[in-house]
């Protein structure tokens, strides 16, 4: 958290359901920060899209991190189409802009100068 600002720092496998399990509030999310693009880190930034967009958020959710995440992002963006354009009139929810994330590469600051540092965990 940054302020009243709600950043995921990577999106690994069980990480969404583990978060709405707890009633994290999903919809206060302001973005996804990637750190690398392993499997371990990304598998589930569909999911936690999918579960901020029916928590309540309406709005492209802004995807920071190293060069190449606009590929990333491009690829869970074409493969979760349908799955939108399925929901969206099975459950009558707004149509989020065909690119439900969007792209922020590089490690610029999110907003309000905010500052990202990488820290080195314990092993």
């Amino acid at each position: 958290m940054v302020g009243k600002r709600i950043f995921m720092v990577d999106t690994g496998p069980g990480s969404a359901n583990n978060l709405s399990l707890w009633g994290f509030p999903m919809e206060r999310t302001t973005g996804v920060l990637l750190t690398h693009f392993h499997s371990d880190h990304i598998g589930d930034l569909g999911e936690f899209r999918m579960l901020t967009w029916t928590a309540g958020r309406f709005s492209p959710l802004p995807v920071y991190g190293p060069d190449g995440v606009d590929k990333v992002v491009a690829g869970f963006n074409l493969a979760y189409q349908a799955d939108d354009d399925y929901r969206g009139t099975l459950h009558g929810l707004p149509s989020l802009m065909r690119h439900w994330l969007r792209i922020r590469s590089g490690w610029r600051a999110p907003p309000n100068g905010s500052s990202i540092r990488r820290r080195r965990r314990a092993r």
